[in-house]
């Protein structure tokens, strides 16, 4: 039920998606939905937003800790992030945002759940900027300044169907760290 509703709300959104259908694509009995998930949807969909943010820290962790080139790391996963959107047909940009900016003035509970996401995929990056040589607490507002970028660059891309947001925001991004990485 976590696994389809993740892949639910990163597809349409809270708002768009039901009950029924996350037990349709889930495989779960209505019963099981109320033994685990008392509080219903929303806690349901905090569950959720808390494993699709601990898959993508997972993978920017990762890709980090490979990365002899920090700055080319976080060009590589933007173009992962951006390749993902095409190539889903420009159904999967961030599933946080899609939520975040769904709920962010009418529900505290997910507003919360997106933010910890967040400071999730921001924390690796600005711990890898500090190993870097990035003083706090410029590490920590660059690695804020990467998600930002990504975040928008995806929201154009989604909405115009192309690409060349991410492709532009990857150039700038990468040109900005590297005067300050070294």
């Amino acid at each position: 039920m976590v696994k389809s509703m993740a892949l639910l709300l990163h597809r349409q959104g809270y708002a768009a998606t039901g009950l029924n259908q996350v037990l349709e694509d889930g495989a779960a009995p209505r019963g099981s939905l109320y033994f685990h998930f008392r509080g219903g949807k929303r806690e349901l969909a905090t569950a959720a937003i808390a494993y699709g943010a601990g898959l993508t820290a997972s993978k920017i962790e990762r890709t980090l800790r490979e990365a002899h080139d920090p700055v080319g790391a976080l060009d590589d996963l933007a173009a992962f992030f951006g390749r993902r959107l095409a190539e889903s047909d420009w159904e999967l940009g961030c599933a946080l945002a899609t939520v975040a900016l769904e709920v962010a003035g009418t529900d505290a509970v997910l507003a919360d759940a997106c933010s910890a996401g967040f400071a999730s995929w921001i924390d690796p990056i600005a711990a890898r900027l500090a190993a870097a040589g990035v003083a706090e607490p410029e590490a920590s507002e660059l690695a804020t300044f990467v998600l930002s970028a990504w975040e928008g660059a995806l929201v154009l891309a989604r909405a115009e169907r192309s690409l060349e947001p991410v492709e532009r925001t990857r150039r700038h991004v990468a040109a900005y760290l590297r005067a300050r990485v070294g």
